[in-house]
């Protein structure tokens, strides 16, 4: 119980990590500081781990929906596994060979009768 609330002491409302919150706030706080600055490293902080793993369990608790590629978040918990997913994309990221693929466009109904066009990223892509 106390390994617990010592989790979630570390979690923001968001359910992010203490350092990447901690990230995020510090560059909020640097471009309101300096509106014209440039962030020309962000690159580097995207293959984080804590950042991919976040993005995970973001993308997981997320929907079920499967994109162009037709694998969902339980396809990849079956078949090779989160690590070796996450391993990836870093690996990706690192040598900046990353490419996302295609998102599936779908359109739904809105309430006026018009269709209002929705794109569906595949996991991979939710989490970067």
């Amino acid at each position: 119980m106390e390994a617990s609330t010592t989790e979630e002491s570390r979690l923001s409302k968001e359910g992010l990590p203490e350092s990447l919150c901690s990230l995020r706030n510090k560059l909020y706080c640097k471009a309101k500081r300096e509106p014209r600055f440039r962030f020309y490293t962000l690159y580097g902080h995207m293959y984080r781990d804590d950042v991919l793993e976040a993005a995970w369990k973001r993308v997981k608790r997320g929907g079920k929906s499967p994109g162009i590629d037709g694998v969902t978040t339980g396809d990849i918990v079956r078949a090779d596994g989160v690590e070796a997913l996450l391993r990836g994309i870093q690996e990706d990221l690192k040598a900046r060979t990353y490419r996302p693929q295609p998102v599936l466009r779908t359109y739904i109904p809105k309430a006026d009768g018009g269709l209002r066009p929705l794109g569906i990223p595949t996991v991979p892509v939710n989490c970067t």
